[in-house]
């Protein structure tokens, strides 16, 4: 291939550049060309945090390692209580709609929302 063949054709960088301008075109949404127009506000976060359970990942080894002897004992305590093992189903069940209830009645950020 000689010299001028090669510079007929175009650079790696400028395919890509070209792809990624295919690309971007395909993506954006067209907007008319109307003086007037206002774009909606979003009604949904786009970068929205998963509910966080128990133990954080971003937590040190030390942290969760407390938090976890912590849930042990609590476990513990819930297996010896006398309602547990009447009924333990039944206990289940309270405790969760307990549980409910207070977090219904007091709105907080921190809390684990399920419905986020």
């Amino acid at each position: 291939m000689s010299n001028t063949e090669r510079s007929s054709l175009p650079s790696k960088k400028e395919k890509l550049k070209e792809r990624h301008d295919k690309w971007m075109q395909k993506s954006l949404p067209t907007i008319d060309k109307d003086p007037n127009f206002q774009p909606q506000p979003q009604t949904k976060k786009l970068h929205q945090k998963p509910p966080t359970i128990g133990l954080n990942i971003a937590k040190p080894q030390v942290a969760r390692k407390k938090i976890i002897k912590e849930e042990i004992q609590r476990f513990h305590k819930v297996i010896q209580h006398s309602a547990f093992k009447a009924d333990p189903l039944s206990a289940v069940r309270q405790h969760v709609e307990n549980t409910v209830e207070k977090r219904k009645s007091i709105p907080n950020d921190n809390s684990m929302n399920i419905d986020r």
